[in-house]
């Protein structure tokens, strides 16, 4: 498995070498044979042993991807957010 710090920003990775930690939120790639295609960000959930990604407040969807890449650092310069 690659250490992230290792892996370079902007390089597709093969998935086998993406962190399965459940923590690391990554972005996934992945091709249909039908031509489409989807990038999504995702983390490998270890209760269902697959890599998924938040449909929504409540669900995780399995996703299949073949290639991952880290996120970049959010930026620094943004003002916190306000809790409602």
């Amino acid at each position: 498995m690659a250490d992230e710090s290792e892996t370079q920003m902007g390089k597709w990775e093969p998935i086998s070498t993406a962190p399965k930690d459940g923590l690391t939120s990554i972005l996934g790639y992945q091709r249909f044979e039908s031509g489409g295609e989807r990038m999504l960000t995702m983390m490998w959930s270890e209760r269902g042993g697959h890599w998924s990604w938040r449909a929504d407040v409540h669900s995780f969807i399995a996703f299949e991807p073949t290639h991952w890449m880290p996120l970049p650092e959010p930026p620094d310069d943004l003002p916190p957010l306000r809790s409602v």
